[in-house]
């Protein structure tokens, strides 16, 4: 049986919930973000493969390295806003940005954006950003958008 990652969309709202103990908010928000990007990274990874064959292995990644200069996040996420489709773009934008709050929840000792007021934190942000996601697979899932690993021979790199 594989792992469900929409578990960690749901321990996020957990979380993330009214009740939280004050000596550890900035922790649990913190770990929120985090559960909130890997949640929908690894969906969309797994949808990826799923309904557009397209495997995220070591050899396709390493490959993507080489000649889009892409790390393996950064495949997923681009993967999405190269597409034709303005909703798919959306989501790998979405992605995006979710990787990079979670970066800032995960490194930045200094990171003290939760503080200011947690209904518009970047949580807050993180389930709107992963509920556009969430239904932007959902046209890839229906067969109405097509993914296609070559789709990256548009992006511009030196």
């Amino acid at each position: 049986m594989t792992f469900d990652w929409n578990e960690y969309l749901l321990l996020a709202k957990l979380l993330s919930g009214e009740s939280l103990n004050t000596e550890i908010v900035d922790a649990k928000l913190r770990t929120a973000i985090s559960r909130i990007y890997y949640s929908v990274f690894n969906t969309t990874k797994l949808h990826l493969l799923k309904y557009c064959d397209i495997d995220l292995d070591f050899h396709t990644v390493n490959n993507c390295r080489k000649k889009y200069k892409l790390q393996s996040h950064e495949i997923v996420h681009k993967l999405l806003e190269v597409n034709d489709n303005e909703d798919i773009k959306t989501a790998g934008r979405h992605l995006f940005a979710l990787k990079k709050k979670r970066v800032k929840a995960d490194y930045d000792s200094n990171y003290a954006k939760f503080h200011v007021n947690p209904n518009k934190s970047d949580v807050a942000d993180g389930f709107k950003y992963a509920n556009s996601i969430v239904d932007a697979l959902k046209l890839i899932s229906n067969g109405n958008v097509e993914v296609k690993l070559k789709d990256l021979n548009k992006l511009k790199r030196n």
